[in-house]
């Protein structure tokens, strides 16, 4: 058996009927997540975590040293007051506070029982060797990189240490109630503070009773300038720079890594397909970086794979196009011929047989032309068509109707079995109940099988049986076989059958009346569903060919899919 490879007209059905499913479906060297999405965001994110880590340290640092300044002005007032509580009554307040502020240099203010301002000292200025101190341990703990520091000092300048704190009241009253923190403690209360003096420099405060025997004898009030906080805060600064160059340093390592990984393959690729592009050439330009793993090798293995399915589909155009021009030759080289030889013959009987060859040539000219812009229209129609899910069993309902005779199309339900009106010849389907929907077009399926069919009944011969049976092979893909009981098909033949214009039909037909492009469309159908269809010979146990099968896999549709 040569099957007849012309197509039969699409029928009519209702669209209301079908669902339309997704078809999209992801290479396999496309990965759901972006590997080079990750890097860029672990880039960024690690930068801003270092920055905001060198925020934080430095808010949280800024909090516990005035915490810290206080608790010690608080143990520090405490110790003084015990001190001045164990007075000899030989020693003046005075004389003791000074020595007090020799050691540890405040402003110290004592009030007596009554709330009467009696001393005032202000230390010796011991700033200088403090600053001088803190200087040498700020230089010591500097990178060692001479830009550290002025930077810090630039950030303090454009961004300067504030304070949301009220300025401290300043006075020379020897009232108790003119002094915040003093008047508080007069009432036998603790009284901690920090505030802004008049140049909004930090400075910080204490004040606690004076008790002997837990008589309360006076009250006294510390006031410490915040010079070693200041230097301290100082010292945070360079620490945040640190953070702040070694974030710097991360991110233009990471955006050069990026840069590289990214930057520099996309512009291989981008160059490579203009080279192709100004070329023309069948070289293959696109470097394959498959082995990379993330997107950018994905896309590559795409360009590759895209681009050499663009230099197969010219081929194919040129293929065609060359099917083309030679199946058209035939028929107008007869037509060529009769006319040319038609003036020159007297005789009618063959002048008739004459035209009579034109008429044919004519038509067959007609159905080349018909078929073969179908057959040029179908990639482009498979594009933009949609699949669906499908029932088997409803395809060969309708293939069905043309083939059964008049008193069983009238019947509600179809028989397995139809005796057809093509030589009584039998056509028998058996699609089990429970087999899953296929993936495809009902109108582009119904056109497959049609063909084979027809193919299977114009060479069987009278009385003949022509079988369809279905099966489910696994979970993803469903099997259907067209048996017939012609003569089969040469081996040499077997895919020879489902190139274009190839054509075989048994002796009793005549020559010309198909075009010999069903298979291939056939074909090109069920490879656009990413199905498959192949002939083979059918074998009795003597080795003797018995028939021809063409078997046509086709993927299961999803599922939950609305069956069409």
């Amino acid at each position: 058996m040569v099957p007849d490879t012309a197509t039969n007209p699409e029928p009519e059905a209702g669209e209301d009927d079908i669902a339309p499913v997704a078809t999209l479906r992801r290479h396999p060297a496309i990965e759901q997540w972006s590997t080079i999405g990750f890097k860029i965001m672990l880039a960024n994110a690690l930068a801003l975590l270092l920055l905001g880590l060198g925020v934080v340290m430095f808010s949280e640092y800024k909090r516990s040293l005035v915490y810290a300044e206080l608790s010690l002005l608080e143990d520090e007032a405490n110790l003084w007051a015990q001190t001045l509580a164990l007075t000899d009554k030989g020693q003046s307040v005075r004389d003791i506070v000074t020595q007090l502020t020799s050691v540890s240099p405040r402003q110290a203010y004592v009030f007596d029982a009554a709330g009467k301002l009696v001393v005032h000292v202000d230390g010796p200025d011991a700033v200088g060797p403090v600053k001088d101190d803190l200087r040498e341990q700020f230089d010591a703990n500097r990178f060692g990189f001479s830009v550290i520091e002025p930077i810090a000092r630039f950030l303090l300048v454009v961004f300067p240490i504030t304070y949301d704190l009220p300025v401290y009241p300043v006075t020379d009253s020897a009232d108790i109630n003119d002094y915040p923190d003093a008047r508080s403690a007069a009432r036998g209360q603790r009284a901690l503070s920090a505030w802004l003096n008049t140049d909004k420099k930090l400075i910080f405060t204490a004040a606690v009773p004076i008790q002997v025997n837990d008589k309360k004898t006076g009250t006294l009030l510390l006031i410490k300038d915040s010079t070693q906080t200041e230097e301290a805060f100082q010292m945070a600064r360079v620490d945040v720079v640190r953070i702040l160059i070694a974030a710097l340093v991360i991110t233009l390592t990471m955006t050069i890594y990026v840069a590289f990984m990214v930057a520099r393959p996309l512009n291989r690729l981008a160059r490579a397909a203009e080279e192709m592009r100004q070329l023309k050439n069948r070289a293959q330009l696109i470097p394959d970086l498959s082995d990379r793993g993330d997107e950018i090798g994905a896309l590559s293995v795409v360009l590759r794979e895209t681009t050499e399915a663009l230099w197969n589909r010219m081929d194919e155009i040129e293929r065609f196009a060359a099917d083309v021009a030679h199946e058209l030759k035939n028929p107008l080289t007869s037509l060529r011929s009769a006319l040319e030889t038609l003036p020159r013959v007297e005789d009618k009987d063959k002048q008739k047989k004459l035209l009579a060859i034109m008429t044919e040539d004519t038509q067959r000219l007609d159905r080349l032309i018909t078929d073969i812009a179908k057959a040029s229209r179908l990639d482009a129609e498979l594009s933009r068509e949609d699949f669906f899910s499908v029932r088997v069993r409803d395809i060969f309902a309708n293939i069905l109707r043309a083939y059964a005779p008049p008193e069983t199309m009238l019947a509600a339900d179809f028989p397995r079995q139809i005796t057809t009106r093509v030589r009584d010849v039998v056509l028998e389907v058996l699609i089990p109940p429970k087999l899953p929907p296929v993936l495809g077009n009902p109108f582009r399926l119904q056109q497959v099988f049609d063909n084979l069919i027809s193919n299977a009944l114009s060479f069987s011969p009278q009385g003949g049986r022509v079988v369809v049976c279905a099966e489910q092979l696994h979970d993803s893909r469903v099997r259907i076989m067209v048996d017939d009981q012609g003569p089969g098909i040469p081996d040499a033949k077997l895919e020879t059958i489902f190139n274009r214009f190839y054509s075989e039909r048994p002796q009793a037909e005549a020559f010309g009346i198909h075009s010999g492009l069903g298979l291939a469309i056939a074909r090109q159908i069920v490879s656009a569903v990413s199905g498959e269809i192949h002939a083979e010979n059918r074998i009795d146990e003597h080795g003797v060919r018995k028939g021809a099968r063409f078997v046509v896999t086709l993927p299961i549709a999803q599922p939950g899919t609305r069956h069409g």
